[in-house]
């Protein structure tokens, strides 16, 4: 019995982890789009200015 909170501390443990790495993957998405975007703004900036 005292044996059974200890494995459960250990999933627990071991999803919010996987959860981390879902958060981190996630991020890495959104800096990427940002920087694609802030590309695209210069772009359009650059665009402009030659007009």
């Amino acid at each position: 019995m005292a044996h059974e909170p200890c494995g459960h501390k250990l999933a627990y443990h071991g999803s919010s982890q996987l959860r981390m790495n879902h958060i981190e993957e996630a991020h890495d998405e959104i800096r990427q789009a940002l920087m694609d975007f802030r590309g695209l703004q210069m772009m359009i900036a650059s665009k402009n200015n030659a007009n």
